[in-house]
């Protein structure tokens, strides 16, 4: 029996596994990949309207090569041959066979010339319509594309919130009815809480059907199989907002006008090709030769020819032609100019229509903001929802729910305004406004949004991460010491996560970390499953007391070029919880040869002041002092970040003697009262010991951080933040 039961048991053990890899294995298959804008971006050339201009363009090239081919000199021959019967004298006649063969080379003039000529321009001209047409094609592609991911992905939102809304439907409908029955609720109540149900189902049909839609257009612009596929937030290059400069990007380079001028330039090439195109004439030169058959002697002999051909009426055939070539010169003109002010035109509705959408985002924006407030106050008081607070919460739930969806379409409305402008101009304004529009914020909509489906649970207590606090609490409290923790891989995905592990924070004194995520972690945070478990380690850290900044570091993020590289990572987190972004951007990093350190330091504000437009949280750098010395630097530093929306700046002072170390940052804390400061302290290994704290141990550092605070205590100063928790936790005692 106990051999059966083993066998049993050891079976039933394999079905488990079987069913749990199986289990595992279908879950894998059917997680959605989230695909970005930018990726499908780079296969719009396979768009239908973009293959069957580049066929056009490859039948238009065909076409010149044959004209080119086929003009200027030209080859000719010929053979002959005949009976002949010619008299030798008055009473005798002689019967005979020639044979004759002729070649030379013949060199069209004039008018013949000129008709080769007007059918390369021509050729060439159609060349030129078929690039002009390939670019109006990509472009035309490039912004259906975009609209259609920006619908899509509003579409997705929309049904997250609906969904949302209606979780706990059947609790509600239970409570109506019991509320109902004991003569709590008008039946005209109720039914208006079950049309409010009804409105969510019926939003979330049509978002599903503007999904389908947007799912096979894209599809067929990219040809690609989009079988899983799932969205992230919609990322724009920055659009060109300068009416002026936007305007002359319009006349210098859209593809619709350069197309026409085209064909104005053609039209002038003919006709100045027209004049003489019905003279037709040629030179010949060639050579004959021929012989009697049988038995006559060979002839041969060279010619040089000029042959002439024109019509009785050539003057009057030649000035309907040229009649006929200006007229046709000042219809395409005339087109030009039309589609000019037609395009002109446009430039400039697409710009107060931007302006226009973004106004009512602020609007929508701030109607959501409020209503989130009187949400979250009728939840807090709601507790089981039994009591009086019943019709007050889901009258709120229902605005809050309202509010949003008007919020949705707002930043939808705000970015295809935007794909409109792009479509004028995909360059922006050039390089200075492109980083001017970044720092304005104008590639993305998503930077501080208020929209939380989460805030439509009907809740025991607050829904899973959702703070009671406004987040602009936390931010106002006393942090005692802070900590880098720039690995931070195995505790977001879930190897640290133990209750003891937060507590080794706790036993350094620390409430604060900075954690950096590296690029697969970010990308991991796009998907389902790596969104959860940064989350999971967000809620984790607050339940045990610590606030979580987002670190962030890499020098190329001062550039220009590389600028937009940060402001996308910003705008792809902008949905987590974090407590702050902290920037270490070091500008002597960067090859000192190629760049003058005062542009650094001016690049690096203009990345501080993108970076603040995006980022829904508070901006903290840190930096090095040197770059406040006002003797060294043309730049002054501090007063640059006075006018800077910069919540913090940390020095990151890497000197183990604490009086020094105080003096060094006393002086620019003085000179820059009405900024917020903070003092980095290492305990690299590799530092020396006049650098770092590693051979002092964890008393010393302590003992240093308590002189520094001493001695640096003010209305100015902040904390002390400790490089990097991977050296702190080892540091002997």
């Amino acid at each position: 029996m106990s051999f059966i039961r083993s066998v049993f048991t050891l079976a039933a053990s394999l079905a488990a596994a079987a069913l749990v890899l199986t289990a595992g294995l279908s879950a894998f298959a059917a997680a959605p990949h989230t695909i970005s804008l930018q990726e499908l971006e780079q296969q719009v050339q396979d768009a239908p309207q973009v293959l069957v201009a580049a066929a056009e363009l490859e039948q238009s090239l065909s076409q010149l090569e044959t004209e080119q081919a086929v003009s200027g000199w030209k080859v000719f021959g010929g053979a002959g041959g005949g009976r002949y019967q010619e008299a030798v004298d008055d009473s005798t006649t002689r019967d005979y066979n020639r044979g004759s063969i002729r070649a030379g080379l013949r060199y069209p003039l004039l008018g013949t010339r000129q008709k080769e000529q007007v059918n390369m321009l021509k050729a060439e001209a159609r060349t030129w319509e078929s690039r002009q047409k390939i670019e109006l094609a990509r472009r035309i592609s490039l912004n259906a594309l975009r609209g259609h991911y920006i619908n899509y992905w509003a579409a997705n939102r929309r049904i997250e919130l609906s969904q949302a809304f209606l979780q706990g439907r059947e609790t509600l409908e239970r409570i109506l009815a019991e509320r109902l029955s004991k003569g709590f609720l008008l039946d005209a109540e109720r039914q208006e809480f079950l049309t409010a149900l009804e409105l969510a189902g019926r939003n979330t049909a049509n978002a599903r059907a503007a999904q389908k839609r947007a799912l096979a257009i894209i599809a067929m612009l990219t040809r690609s199989d989009l079988t899983g596929f799932d969205v992230g937030p919609p990322v724009l290059p920055s659009a060109c907002l300068d009416e002026v400069r936007l305007k002359a990007q319009v006349l210098d380079d859209h593809p619709e006008l350069a197309l026409r001028r085209g064909l104005v330039e053609e039209q002038l090439g003919m006709l100045k090709l027209s004049r003489l195109s019905d003279l037709d004439a040629n030179v010949e030169l060639g050579g004959f030769g021929s012989a009697d058959l049988p038995g006559g002697t060979p002839g041969y002999g060279v010619g040089l020819s000029l042959n002439l051909e024109l019509p009785a009426g050539i003057q009057k055939a030649n000035q309907a032609r040229q009649n006929a070539v200006r007229a046709a010169l000042k219809k395409n003109q005339l087109e030009l100019n039309q589609r000019s002010d037609e395009l002109l035109a446009d430039a400039a509705e697409a710009v107060e229509r931007y302006h226009a959408a973004e106004a009512n985002l602020r609007f929508a924006r701030q109607r959501v903001k409020a209503a989130l407030e009187s949400l979250r106050e009728s939840q807090l008081r709601s507790g089981y929802l039994p009591g009086d607070t019943l019709e007050k919460l889901q009258q709120n739930r229902f605005q809050y729910y309202q509010t949003s969806l008007d919020l949705i379409e707002a930043e939808s409305l705000r970015l295809q305004a935007q794909a409109a402008l792009l479509q004028m101009a995909p360059e922006g304004c050039g390089q200075a406004a492109l980083a001017i529009a970044a720092a304005r914020g104008d590639d993305s909509v998503i930077a501080n949004d208020p929209v939380n489906p989460d805030w439509l649970e009907w809740p025991k207590t607050l829904p899973p991460g959702v703070d009671a606090n406004p987040r602009a609490a936390r931010e106002q409290r006393a942090s005692q010491t802070a900590v880098y923790l720039w690995e931070s891989a195995a505790w977001i995905d879930g190897a640290l996560n133990g209750t003891a592990d937060w507590e080794a924070f706790r036993r350094f004194g620390i409430d604060r970390i900075l954690v950096s995520l590296d690029g697969r972690q970010i990308a991991e945070a796009a998907t389902p499953n790596g969104g959860k478990r940064l989350r999971a380690f967000l809620e984790n850290a607050r339940r045990h007391g610590l606030s979580v900044e987002l670190l962030l570091g890499e020098p190329l993020w001062i550039l220009p070029g590389h600028r937009q590289d940060l402001l996308r990572i910003i705008q792809q987190l902008s949905g987590f919880d974090f407590d702050g972004l902290h920037l270490d951007l070091e500008p002597d990093q960067l090859d000192a040869k190629k760049y003058a350190r005062e542009y650094l330091l001016a690049q690096l504000l203009h990345t501080l002041q993108a970076a603040a437009r995006v980022s829904p949280w508070p901006l903290a750098i840190s930096i090095h002092p040197r770059y406040f010395d006002r003797r060294e630097f043309k730049i002054c530093l501090g007063c640059a970040l006075a006018q800077l929306p910069v919540a913090e700046t940390v020095l990151m002072i890497y000197v183990s003697n604490p009086e020094e170390a105080a003096r060094r940052a006393s002086a620019i804390l003085a000179e820059n009262p009405r900024l917020r400061w903070s003092v980095a302290l290492s305990v690299e290994p590799f530092l020396s010991p006049s650098e770092g704290y590693a051979d002092k141990g964890l008393s010393g550092l302590r003992n240093g951080i308590d002189i520094l605070r001493s001695r640096l205590a003010g209305a100015n100063f902040s904390t002390v933040i400790i490089q990097s928790w991977i050296y702190l936790e080892t540091l002997k005692p």
